[in-house]
């Protein structure tokens, strides 16, 4: 007996490749024109407790959880939920969020930028948040890792000398 055919792409899709060009075609029909190219900035923040050198725990006083929630009342991110009562799992503001990635770090997908300059500022304002005075009494650090994501590609080396400029430095501390 065999099992029953299912069909999970478009009767298009089944065409066997032929030609160098047939497996462009995904590619071409998703470029933008360059009018509407944009960056958008992402960054991933590992939290560490100083005293112990141990990963930031998900909940307690001082907690990936009660980040989010300092995050949420001091710097206007708006807390979302997997479900009503639950813990904050994420943040969103203006196109932007913070999201909780499954090693425990806080990744910041930032809103789309038109220039590498946007991209900066918000990395920099987003670090701030992070920063000596954002959680008084916290004995804590972040590492932090960096990218862009693109949606077309860096335009010159010039341009992304001033994101490495922009993203410099590897560990924020909060004492």
């Amino acid at each position: 007996m065999q099992a029953a055919a299912v069909t999970t792409t478009e009767p298009s899709d089944l065409e066997p490749i032929r030609r160098r060009d047939d497996l462009l075609v995904p590619f071409v029909e998703a470029c933008k024109p360059s009018k509407e190219w944009r960056i958008g900035p992402e960054m991933e923040k590992f939290g560490l407790l100083e005293d112990v050198r141990r990963p930031l725990p998900y909940v307690g006083d001082r907690s990936v959880v009660r980040v989010l929630e300092e995050l949420a009342v001091k710097h206007g991110w708006e807390p979302e939920r997997e479900h009503e009562g639950g813990p904050v799992v994420a943040l969103a503001r203006h196109g932007a969020s913070v999201t909780l990635e499954p090693g425990g770090q806080l990744e910041l997908s930032g809103a789309k930028s038109e220039t590498i300059h946007g991209v900066c500022s918000e990395l920099r304002a987003h670090m701030r948040e992070f920063g000596r005075w954002a959680f008084d009494g916290w004995a804590w650090g972040f590492i932090r890792s960096r990218s862009a994501a693109i949606s077309r590609g860096f335009q010159s080396s010039a341009t992304a000398s001033c994101a490495n400029t922009c993203l410099r430095g590897a560990v924020t501390r909060s004492t």
